[in-house]
């Protein structure tokens, strides 16, 4: 108790120190905490853009849902990233979905009487540091899948070039995320700053007072 008396009689020493400190820190303090909540809204938003990002990958001719091949390759993908949504999505299924989007489009397919479409890979919940792992994994299996054709003829649905859409985007969050990592640095080392320098003025204000202390068998605990 009496070194936290003496610590408040300081503080009524030299008002203006203390008062415009303690300000200065408490608004340093609440910036922090502002930069805390737009970090938990950044990892927030990144996950909810994360999860709307989704790969679909068309099967070469000649392939489908059912090969063993194909099989295999889906549970490697399943077990070799945990959390990866992988799902095989049939012609059939495909046609149906088609239908569903764009009837119009759909009635032609079906007035020629065969379904174009091919077998496909609906690849959901990458996590943003395992993207190039996945594409390298999935580039390893060109030969069943369409993995990347010419720039002049690439499409919608083409892997690759998804791919780089969704690579741009993730940079971009990544950016983001470290720019709120870097100011949350910097007001933290400010805060240290401001700590630093109030303890020092503190110091050689009442320096006279600490060497009496001192000299009287004061220990550098109570100093402190």
């Amino acid at each position: 108790m009496r070194i936290l008396k003496y610590a408040f009689q300081n503080i009524i020493r030299n008002p203006f120190l203390s008062i415009s400190s303690i300000f200065v820190i408490t608004l340093l303090i609440f910036f922090v905490n502002i930069l805390f909540v737009v970090l938990f809204a950044s990892e927030r938003f990144i996950a909810s853009v994360n999860d709307r990002i989704s790969f679909t990958i068309n099967f070469q001719s000649g392939y489908t849902t059912e090969d063993i091949d194909v099989k295999l390759f889906v549970d490697d993908l399943r077990s070799s990233f945990s959390g990866l949504l992988v799902e095989t999505i049939t012609k059939e299924q495909a046609f149906q979905l088609l239908k569903s989007r764009n009837p119009d489009l759909a009635s032609l397919v079906e007035n020629t009487g065969e379904n174009p479409l091919p077998d496909s890979l609906r690849i959901d919940g990458i996590p943003l540091d395992l993207y190039e792992s996945v594409d390298a994994k999935i580039e390893s299996k060109k030969n069943m899948l369409n993995y990347d054709k010419d720039i002049m003829n690439r499409k919608l649905l083409d892997y690759k070039s998804q791919f780089d859409r969704a690579q741009v985007i993730v940079k971009l969050l990544r950016t983001i995320e470290y720019g709120v990592y870097a100011l949350l640095s910097l007001f933290v080392f400010t805060v240290a700053v401001i700590v630093y320098m109030v303890i020092g003025n503190s110091v050689f204000f009442h320096r006279q007072e600490i060497e009496i202390i001192e000299l009287v068998g004061g220990k550098k605990i109570f100093i402190y």
